[in-house]
């Protein structure tokens, strides 16, 4: 019987795989992402004023207003060339600063890890469109890619096997050296979001950590990305870390340094079961730590709906999961929608289509679904910062009784 060269075949398969999606690159100019400019209403909603009272900062000289360009408007009688002046989020951050409206309510770094231990239900669409909410509100973001399929890092623009090395990623911070964390931050073509990137040599981090118990130096193997975190977490408001689905030494050491965990999960009987036996595995997990006299981080957790199409089924299966989650479940749900299928085909957000491929109405509603989702939970962050901003007001009066 005649056998497959098992090597040659697969390497053959994976080096056509990645000169096509370099060409697709090279078409598409994806290696030049950018976010779609802002109009001055658009502008002004995002700074926090009217659009009158930018034009009357850039006449007064308070700030520099960008060079107009021109563009196609669609009107009555076809396309037309007018001149407008463009905004990017640099010029809204800038605009913020000079008008003192950046959101300044952070009193430290919030880690905000999306965890399931079930592959498809959505943890990388959510934690980039949640990472660049933050950013688009205002807030210093980093965001951490720790599954190393780099779905996360691919949305901005990189093919991880192409452009992102093993240097560049986070193993060696969790191997070697924390500190190397700060070596591999890169900023973003969102002002104020920067990135950690991954690539597929990250799961090796998983075999290495495995059977490493505690190192002197290093500390448990469990506690590796905390004290890498720990490194930087005062450059930023909000950590988002995307994680790889499966329940390996990576992911436990996501929801160790965890201060928020959030559950994605489909509106199936089958992702409920797997829910149920994840949410065991953290319970063993918290009594393995305690017995090593040793706590995680975790403040605040909650179940985010995805995928429900709004069918019967997926109905009836939500209804399940509100029953077993009951209060942490989030109100809003990330419901199936063409225009995010047609995004995440295209390596983008719905936050940066400037030209919806579907209806209108399909991309408004896509917006309104993350937007949604989004600001429930940066308004369960504040919370907690409100919580710590309480206790530092408290402790005065706890040291003087």
């Amino acid at each position: 019987m005649s056998r497959l060269d098992v090597e040659t075949f697969f390497d053959a398969l994976a080096e056509s795989g990645t000169q096509t999606q370099e060409q697709i690159r090279q078409l598409d100019n994806r290696g030049e992402k950018a976010l779609p400019p802002f109009g001055v209403e658009r502008m002004a909603k995002l700074v926090g004023c009217t659009a009158n009272h930018i034009r009357n900062m850039e006449k007064a000289g308070r700030v520099q207003a960008p060079e107009s360009k021109e563009i196609v408007q669609q009107g009555r009688g076809g396309p037309k060339t007018v001149k407008r002046r463009a905004y990017d989020l640099r010029d809204v951050n800038h605009y913020r600063d000079a008008l003192g409206t950046r959101p300044n309510d952070a009193t430290g770094a919030v880690r905000v890890v999306f965890s399931n231990q079930k592959g498809g239900v959505g943890k990388s669409t959510t934690s980039v469109h949640f990472a660049q909410y933050c950013a688009l509100t205002g807030y210093r973001v980093l965001l951490v890619d720790l599954d190393p399929q780099a779905s996360t890092t691919s949305v901005f623009g990189y093919i991880p096997d192409l452009d992102i090395e093993d240097e560049h990623t986070l193993r060696r911070a969790l191997m070697e050296d924390p500190d190397h964390i700060s070596e591999v931050i890169r900023p973003t073509y969102w002002d104020g979001l920067d990135l950690v990137p991954s690539q597929l040599l990250l799961q090796n981090v998983d075999f290495g950590l495995a059977g490493g118990g505690r190192d002197d130096v290093l500390g448990p193997n469990w506690a590796r990305l905390d004290s890498a975190l720990a490194r930087i977490e005062r450059l930023y408001d909000v950590i988002v870390i995307d994680t790889p689905p499966s329940m390996g030494i990576l992911n436990f050491n996501a929801v160790f340094a965890a201060h928020y965990l959030i559950v994605p999960m489909a509106p199936s009987m089958f992702d409920i079961s797997s829910s149920i036996n994840y949410c065991r595995v953290l319970a063993q997990l918290a009594d393995s730590l305690r017995q090593m006299e040793a706590q995680m981080n975790l403040r605040r957790f909650n179940v985010l709906v995805t995928r429900n199409d709004g069918g019967p089924e997926h109905l009836r299966a939500a209804q399940v999961i509100r029953a077993i989650y009951r209060e942490h479940v989030l109100v809003h749900q990330l419901m199936q929608t063409a225009e995010v299928q047609k995004s995440a085909n295209d390596r983008k957000t719905v936050f940066e289509i400037d030209k919806p491929r579907g209806s209108k109405e399909t991309y408004r509603r896509a917006l309104d679904l993350i937007t949604g989702v989004c600001e429930e939970i940066l308004t369960n962050i504040r919370t907690l910062w409100l919580e710590d901003l309480s206790l530092t007001e408290q402790e005065p009066l706890r040291k003087g009784a």
